[in-house]
């Protein structure tokens, strides 16, 4: 049986992207996976947001920790994540699955997609404290339209270089 698919029969189209702040995360996949064209070591995670205006959102980020030239910043970025969930030391990429952290969310303008990204970075402990931490253009109203994947955020992200493999 051959598939077919009616665009017009579904609701929706692009997410927006998540606002420009602090969240807290819970790390809902880590995979270790390889890299297709170099066969480099790479950390693949699923960042899922637990509270405040964007619950539910996701992002994914992938750190190629056996880059020879990129590796030790994403060794770095994957110590910070460790070092937040208060888990030093993992034998298992699933062993950080289910862990709670706060992080940052900016954005980059990526070549290869030619539209603005949201990035994942700052890494700390859950904070309690907060539902989401947002620049104040977000903060006004939460049914305030956000920016979406076609609109230039209002901060000039820097851009992605598209040889940087994390």
């Amino acid at each position: 049986m051959a598939f077919s698919f009616d665009s017009t029969q579904v609701e929706g189209g692009e997410f927006d992207l998540i606002p420009t702040g602090r969240f807290n995360f819970i790390i809902e996949e880590c995979v270790e996976k390889t890299t297709k064209d170099t066969g480099n070591v790479m950390i693949s995670f699923k960042f899922k947001i637990i509270t405040g205006m964007t619950e539910g959102r996701v992002i994914y980020e992938n750190f190629v920790v056996g880059h020879p030239q990129y590796g030790d910043a994403a060794r770095r970025k994957l110590k910070a994540i460790c070092e937040a969930c208060d888990y030093l030391t993992f034998h298992d990429t699933k062993e950080l699955e289910g862990k709670v952290l706060n992080a940052k969310i900016t954005h980059a303008f990526d070549k290869n997609k030619g539209d603005y990204v949201a990035k994942i970075s700052d890494f700390k402990a859950f904070n309690f404290g907060i539902d989401d931490q947002v620049t104040q253009a977000h903060t006004k109203s939460s049914t305030q339209s956000r920016p979406t994947t076609h609109t230039k955020p209002a901060q000039q992200p820097k851009e992605i270089e598209d040889d940087v493999p994390f």
